[in-house]
């Protein structure tokens, strides 16, 4: 008999489908033999991708025809070309600048994806620019998944550094390539992962990427940055049945103004109310959308049971907790198989990791560490003392002309990947893509002065450039 994930086992243990549970997940080993119920699977090299039906697959090509890899999940290539069907690139698997070729066009790469390339011994893993589609590894066992559970065939094996209840229940992020196990490890996005040692070594940002631009910058890369999004997001409608969530913030505005040349391509603009506090929202998103000659479907409180919080955390890999599981029973009625259009990652616009009374300061390693949040439970500069080493290891990774951006990385490597990516992949039911997760918009997002981010000046002439009306209308 096949061996079961922790996953499965938990599955059959509280009587719970793990076929569609876990429809959008997957798992990397060199067992191809194994199983997983209502998955398919496809071989390159020594590994084998298992997925679910939720995850498309498809392969990498080299200029002769022959496979080089295979990419898992949603992706397009610049400007927004999205990926629908094998991919032929320019060049043979025995080039002598194969990998550097390779890495190139993983960075230009946007979407929620990751891709596996093996020629001849070598083989390589590299993920999104967040890990919105996580990457979870055990070096010992060389199995790799979207979540803890589907990592482990074993019980958790408590590590020490990162406990349990405090990461369950909010009181410390797990950061700096924890898990829950001592065994397994999350990959630091911007990293690869060399499927033969299994070291991680990074490969974006580049050398030559200046994040270093003055104000006198900011116009030109504003209507830059407008051009590229709009273009994904017009890409995305154009090729998927989306949802749109519009809220009374200013995220889901630049969302909505990105798409105002196609508005009537999107399936549903929705908002939901699960709390008093949601109610302001969803007056406004109505007003926006009334202002475009739009509707907004409303969803109403479900009250979320013990059993989806515990299915969520499951699919979550036990990565944390987050505000928004209370809305989940509300988020498992949205429209079946949808694509979700999120504003996340477009936070760097407005400088979210930086004090706006302390831009001109020197760096500061406290503020740093208490901004990831590991052991924060104990105090800022206890929890600096800890995981000093950790930061600093991490810093040196960093090309010297990305150091001056260093809170909004760690952003971008830690805080994303353990938390928004653990919670994007545990939705079943819809799937949700940020279309700012593109190392385009990224690099253009942490050009930009910390002081016009901060002041929201950037944000608003973002808005102001798709439609200025939206700024005559209150945010939330």
């Amino acid at each position: 008999m096949s061996k079961l994930s922790l996953a499965e086992k938990k599955c059959l243990q509280r009587d719970r489908p793990f076929h569609e549970l876990f429809r959008g997940q997957y798992v990397l080993s060199q067992d191809a033999g194994r199983h997983y119920p209502g998955w398919t699977k496809t071989s390159l090299g020594n590994w084998t991708i298992h997925h679910g039906p939720a995850l498309p697959r498809y392969s990498i090509l080299d200029a002769s025809g022959q496979i080089l890899g295979h990419l898992l999940g949603l992706a397009w290539q610049p400007p927004a070309d999205i990926i629908k069907g094998p991919v032929t690139l320019p060049f043979l698997a025995n080039d002598p600048d194969l990998w550097t070729r390779v890495q190139r066009f993983v960075s230009d790469l946007g979407g929620r994806y990751m891709v596996l390339v093996s020629v001849g011994r070598r083989a390589r893993l590299y993920g999104d620019p967040v890990l919105d589609l996580p990457i979870v590894y055990d070096p010992t066992e060389k199995q790799i998944a979207s979540s803890l559970g589907l990592v482990l065939d074993r019980p958790i094996q408590k590590n020490d550094a990162q406990g349990m209840r405090s990461v369950l229940s909010g009181r410390e992020n797990l950061c700096f390539q924890n898990t829950l196990d001592q065994q397994a490890k999350r990959l630091i996005s911007n990293h690869y992962l060399d499927l033969n040692s299994f070291r991680m070594r990074r490969y974006w940002p580049t050398d030559d990427i200046d994040f270093d631009k003055g104000p006198e910058a900011v116009d030109a890369s504003v209507a830059g940055l407008c051009e590229t999004l709009a273009g994904i997001t017009g890409a995305l409608v154009q090729n998927y049945d989306c949802a749109l969530p519009v809220t009374g913030g200013r995220d889901s505005r630049i969302m909505l103004g990105s798409l105002l040349p196609h508005k009537h391509l999107v399936r549903e603009y929705l908002c939901h109310r699960f709390h008093n506090a949601s109610r302001m929202d969803v007056a406004l998103a109505r007003e926006v959308l009334q202002s475009v000659d739009l509707e907004l479907r409303q969803y109403s409180r479900i009250n979320v049971s013990h059993q989806m919080l515990k299915d969520m955390r499951l699919k979550m890999g036990w990565s944390g907790t987050r505000r928004e599981l209370l809305a989940s029973a509300i988020i498992d009625t949205y429209p079946r198989d949808h694509l979700l259009l999120r504003g996340n990652i477009m936070e760097i616009l407005r400088a979210n990791q930086w004090r706006s009374d302390k831009l001109e300061d020197p760096f500061h390693i406290v503020h740093a560490i208490r901004r990831l949040g590991p052991s924060k439970n104990l105090g800022a500069r206890t929890a600096a003392r800890i995981w000093r080493q950790d930061y600093l290891r991490w810093r040196k990774s960093l090309p010297e002309g990305a150091r001056n951006k260093l809170y909004d990385f760690g952003f971008i490597e830690f805080m994303l990947p353990n938390s928004q990516g653990p919670y994007i992949s545990a939705y079943h039911n819809c799937n949700m893509i940020n279309p700012f997760n593109d190392r385009r918009l990224i690099q253009v997002g942490l050009e930009l002065p910390q002081a016009q981010r901060i002041s929201r000046s950037v944000v608003e002439k973002v808005i102001g450039t798709y439609h200025a009306p939206f700024l005559d209308i209150p945010f939330n």
